[in-house]
């Protein structure tokens, strides 16, 4: 196995593991970014950005951008879906948005 070919399965691991919302070196809370995947893989600053990388950046765009959009949508409308793993953080957050009195209520 070659070592572009090592550091693309450390990729594939790492972004798993954000998606899974279990990961090793970087916070689950947040938006995914290449950056995130690239940090949470142990690679060297912006790695997963050289031109080796391209076509796996092409892959993972899509699921990054749709794992951002469903966790976009959890927190603003408090719906909360069994493929994305909020933190305890962003549970509050939703708790919080929830239970707050509104407006109306604090009038009366």
């Amino acid at each position: 196995m070659s070592k572009v070919e090592m550091t693309e399965m450390r990729f594939r691991q790492a972004l798993q593991r954000l998606l899974d919302g279990i990961p090793i070196r970087t916070k689950s809370s947040g938006k995914l970014t290449f950056n995130k995947v690239n940090n949470e893989a142990g690679a060297g600053h912006s790695y997963i950005n050289k031109s080796n990388f391209k076509g796996l950046r092409e892959e993972f765009k899509p699921i990054i951008g749709t794992y951002n959009e469903k966790k976009n949508k959890a927190l603003e409308g408090g719906v909360v879906l069994p493929e994305i793993i909020l933190t305890s953080e962003e549970n509050l957050k939703i708790c919080l948005l929830y239970t707050s009195p509104s407006p109306r209520d604090k009038r009366q």
